[in-house]
């Protein structure tokens, strides 16, 4: 069950911080809350929370008003 969900692609996950100027990330964490580049639909949020990162790297989430969702992390931003 995956939605494809377009985003900025963003280098450097064993880094402190991805990204450059205005849109440095933190590495993300299971339980944080995290921004969607781009919601999958009209009506879910823009935010999603990590649930746990699976073998191949892609996170385990849950959108509101969306549900659960398997994103790879090119696809959010955890910015706090």
């Amino acid at each position: 069950m995956s939605t494809k969900v377009q985003a900025m692609v963003v280098k450097g996950a064993a880094a402190e911080v991805w990204g450059r100027g205005a849109w440095s990330c933190l590495v993300p964490e299971p339980q944080t809350w995290v921004k969607l580049w781009q919601p999958p639909n009209a009506y879910a949020h823009d935010e999603a929370l990590l649930e746990c990162r699976h073998e191949d790297g892609r996170w385990a989430a849950w959108i509101p008003d969306f549900g659960p969702i398997d994103l790879n992390p090119e696809e959010f931003c955890r910015l706090h």
